[in-house]
């Protein structure tokens, strides 16, 4: 079984006004979310997302250079045994790259570090697009940023091995940088991971 489905990133739409017409890499994560959502099994129970993986970004895609940004955004689902996986390509896999991993059960969180935490701001999702009504992130966005500065600083390729997000996890007010990756925090628990962070 597989489903297909195409959205696409109008040039005057989900970006932040703020930015200059470029696309951040955790707003580009919220695209390839949306695009999988779409892409759901028939007759089967709720699939829950338990971690985006294989993620490959080329960076000088997401920066325009003071042309219009827009990008389309490919889904194509099929199962693999239990998990439902959807590939998500973004103009055609020369601007990114990432697979869905969908499951019946949400991912359980992580044991929570001991110290090394910085404090983010929380996600604002009206400071965030320029469309109204302002849509909700999945994501918390200056988490993230935070802990893909140093990779999305690059002007090359930045890879993601696999991000798991829980529920609640816009909230986080908290971060811990690890080697390849981090953990977001949500009133003391982990909220989000993120590993095999790896830049090019």
């Amino acid at each position: 079984m597989a489903s297909f489905h195409r959205i696409s990133s109008a040039p005057t739409g989900r970006v932040n006004c703020e930015s200059g017409g470029a696309l951040s890499v955790p707003e580009l994560l919220e695209h390839v979310l949306a695009a999988g959502e779409w892409v759901r099994p028939e007759g089967h129970p709720r699939q829950h997302l338990d971690s985006v993986s294989d993620v490959d970004i080329r960076l000088a895609g997401l920066r325009p250079g003071g042309r219009s940004l827009a990008l389309e955004f490919d889904a194509a689902g099929s199962w693999n045994g239990a998990v439902w996986r959807v590939t998500v390509n973004g103009d055609t896999g020369t601007t990114a790259t990432a697979v869905l991993n969908y499951g019946e059960h949400p991912p359980e969180a992580p044991a929570a570090p001991t110290g090394g935490l910085i404090g983010v701001r929380a996600q604002a999702d009206e400071g965030l697009w320029c469309d109204k009504p302002t849509p909700t992130a999945r994501l918390p966005h200056p988490a993230l940023a935070t802990i893909l500065a140093r990779a999305e600083s690059s002007v090359g390729r930045l890879k993601i091995g696999r991000l798991a997000a829980l529920q609640g996890a816009r909230n986080a007010t908290a971060v811990h940088i690890e080697p390849g990756g981090g953990l977001a925090m949500v009133d003391g628990r982990v909220a989000l991971r993120l590993d095999g962070v790896e830049q090019g």
